[in-house]
């Protein structure tokens, strides 16, 4: 006879999600109702940061499009720039205010 010592790899925790879990909490344990909560509270602090970053690059976006405009002017007042490049720049102006 064959001696099947084959042992069997460790088997790895599956993952949790929201969708794993019905709106009917009565049918839960508390250990898996407070993993649920967890979840759903580490899914919120995820979405807050990814919200706050993509707020700080909005705004960051905004100041330089504001600078630039704001550069663009001065060259224009300070009679810096040729008339091709005003009609040039008139119309980046315009592109840039649909932004």
């Amino acid at each position: 006879m064959m001696n099947n010592d084959v042992s069997e790899p460790p088997r790895k925790k599956r993952r949790i999600f929201c969708g794993d879990f019905d709106d009917e909490p009565s049918q839960y344990s508390y250990e898996e109702l407070c993993r649920f909560f967890e979840l759903a509270k580490n899914e919120l602090s995820k979405k807050t940061q990814q919200v706050k970053l993509l707020k700080q690059s909005n705004r960051r976006l905004q100041e330089k499009l504001k600078t630039m405009k704001s550069l663009v002017e001065h060259l224009l007042n300070k009679n810096f720039v040729s008339a091709e490049t005003t009609s040039f720049s008139m119309v980046l102006n315009s592109l840039l205010k649909t932004y």
